[in-house]
């Protein structure tokens, strides 16, 4: 039984990815980006910040209208161990808030419309939904092996 290029192709991209395909799909976020799920109503998320420094974020599907930013900072007399953030109307509130090392913020959605809370490029710290950890979105894994399960059966049925 002779296999075709593509068929062979179809293998080897098979073999290379599945490995990486089952560790994203249960692996946490990057360090250098951390998300919430999207956000329904009265549904909560948070994060604990332990780099000093300025963390900014936005809801991934409005970033034009909300972005905010979290300060983490020892000496600011305006850092607290927790804060809390409402998420309505299209906004977070209060846009800045401050916190110390090693402290927690959570964002609880209070409008209508699902919102998330995207960061990029800082200490990811540790990011929860409810009373459990966030995996990393399998979505992209689902696409590449949706993609490879076509590849593959458009090789057989050519045969």
């Amino acid at each position: 039984m002779a296999l075709s290029l593509r068929w062979v192709l179809a293998l080897l991209l098979l073999v290379a990815v599945a490995p990486q395909l089952t560790t994203a799909q249960v692996a946490p976020p990057a360090e250098s980006d951390a998300w919430s799920p999207l956000l329904k109503t009265n549904e909560s998320w948070w994060r604990t910040f332990n780099e000093v420094g300025t963390a900014r974020y936005h809801c991934m599907p409005h970033d034009d209208r909300m972005q905010a930013e979290v300060v983490v900072s020892a000496e600011d007399p305006r850092a607290r161990e927790a804060v809390n953030v409402t998420i309505e109307d299209y906004r977070f509130e209060p846009a800045t808030v401050y916190v110390k090392p090693g402290g927690r913020v959570t964002w609880t959605n209070r409008g209508e419309v699902e919102h998330d809370v995207m960061f990029v490029g800082f200490d990811a710290g540790e990011h929860h939904h409810g009373d459990s950890a966030i995996p990393a979105p399998p979505l992209v894994a689902a696409f590449v092996a949706v993609g490879l399960a076509a590849v593959a059966l458009s090789a057989v049925r050519r045969r």
